[in-house]
């Protein structure tokens, strides 16, 4: 009865005290259910915090709250701030006692090279800095595995990505190769010179392309 808050409605049965008081025997609570999608700005054990536009709710959850990611079942524990989540749940006074929370991720891909391997995956070095990279045993590997990699293998990633930018691998194959890496894929070099062209009117002229391999 404690969790109970001020102003839900309840229907209580039981029996009438001589001093005027109900003892209650059966305590039904009628909750309005709620929908709210946000971000998450705060966790902690069995609760979270959730940015809705301008106003703030607080989420209770338990072992019987439901995680999604599309058709991917999550736990608690997945969920990270700066995740974009919809609860569903009754309402509990200034409290959302969520019953399913959907997470929703966009797929991202990411071409890089190795930068620095960890426990759980390696960090992956792109042109716009470094990217956490976290591979799982869900993880599709295409010419090879996370043994293989070494500090500046060249690596296309999919994946997606939490709220704290962390990429949580989908499929990972091999990236194009880069200057200096041996056989693979080149930049290839014009070099456009005009010639006269003896058959051709005056003004006229070929071309002759010269290529080159780095």
């Amino acid at each position: 009865p404690t969790d109970i808050p001020v102003g839900t409605r309840v229907s209580a049965q039981g029996k009438m005290q001589s001093d005027g008081t109900l003892l209650v025997l059966r305590l039904d609570i009628h909750l309005t259910p709620v929908t709210v999608r946000g971000t998450v700005t705060a966790m902690s054990d069995g609760q979270l915090s959730l940015k809705a536009g301008n106003n703030a709710t607080h989420v209770r959850m338990d072992s019987h709250t439901v995680v999604m990611q599309g058709s991917h079942p999550l736990t608690v524990s997945d969920i990270v701030v700066g995740d974009d989540i919809s609860v569903h749940g009754d309402s509990l006074g200034a409290w959302l006692a969520a019953s399913k929370i959907m997470v929703h991720r966009k797929l991202t891909a990411l071409d890089g090279t190795v930068g620095e391997l960890t426990a759980d995956g390696f960090t992956l070095v792109t042109s716009d800095g470094g990217h956490r990279v976290i591979v799982t045993s869900t993880t599709v590997f295409t010419g090879g595995t996370t043994s293989s990699f070494v500090p500046g293998t060249a690596l296309h990633v999919t994946g997606y990505r939490r709220g704290d930018g962390v990429i949580l691998a989908t499929r990972i194959k091999p990236g194009k190769k880069t200057r200096g890496s041996g056989s693979g894929t080149y930049l290839v070099l014009t070099t456009v010179q005009t010639v006269p062209d003896a058959n051709a009117s005056q003004g006229s002229a070929r071309r002759a392309i010269s290529r080159g391999r780095l």
